[in-house]
């Protein structure tokens, strides 16, 4: 079987954690390294399940105590900037997972791409910040940027199904609510396609993803959006 090889910035972290459960359901995919902040305990339970051989701290102090509470396994803890990097560079890994939070990914991005690793990207703020240089190097050294956060991977995946010249915008509507189906939707809107037509739409297929649609819309949510929908 051909292993895909992945390391991970923020394994602990939301994104992290949900790519280590689609690690556990496909038998294709390897560890190589995983980095946190500071939730050592989670860390080495990761560590322990995935086996990577290389992790990543950001304190020294918790990397310390996390090589005590590990020295009965074969892998390599590392602390700082420096150790971020080692993750984005490890020399087996073909994607490198970017979850971490903040403008501290990057640094290991940057890394990571000039080491001809495939990027997997949910750090928003690497590409706000330093898409000007981000970009321009991955088409340099020829690796793929892949956004994995919600709206990104949306908008992305919408795309791919058809022709990016049929496209004349793309709207992010967001509903913040506290509900748990609360959802961020992605509208892609094609030339000629009137943006009043998307309420009916919605509201006929509230509970089907559509090709405009990233994600499922819940009924109850509906007519908020469909009020703001009216107002574009």
């Amino acid at each position: 079987m051909d292993m895909k090889k992945i390391a991970i910035l923020g394994s602990t972290g939301s994104i992290g954690t949900q790519t280590l459960e689609v690690v556990r359901e496909n038998q294709d995919i390897q560890v190589m390294a995983l980095a946190a902040g500071s939730n050592i305990e989670l860390l080495e339970a990761q560590i322990r399940e995935f086996r990577p051989v290389l992790a990543a701290v950001w304190e020294e102090e918790k990397a310390k105590e996390l090589r005590e509470n590990i020295k009965d396994l074969n892998v390599k803890v590392v602390s700082g900037m420096d150790g971020l990097k080692d993750v984005a560079v490890q020399k087996d890994t073909e994607i490198l997972v970017t979850a971490i939070v903040g403008m501290i990914g990057i640094l290991p991005t940057i890394e990571g791409i000039r080491a001809g690793k495939n990027i997997a990207l949910a750090n928003k703020e690497t590409l706000v910040t330093a898409g000007h240089i981000i970009m321009p190097l991955a088409k340099e050294y020829g690796v793929s940027i892949l956004p994995v956060d919600s709206e990104h991977s949306a908008i992305f995946q919408s795309l791919q199904g058809g022709q990016h010249q049929a496209v004349s915008k793309i709207l992010l509507i967001s509903l913040s609510t506290k509900s748990p189906y609360s959802r961020v939707i992605s509208v892609m809107a094609l030339s000629g396609m009137s943006l009043r037509l998307l309420p009916r739409a919605l509201r006929r297929f509230s509970y089907r993803p559509l090709a405009l649609m990233s994600c499922t819309l819940p009924s109850r949510l509906v007519p908020a959006f469909l009020l703001d929908s009216t107002q574009i």
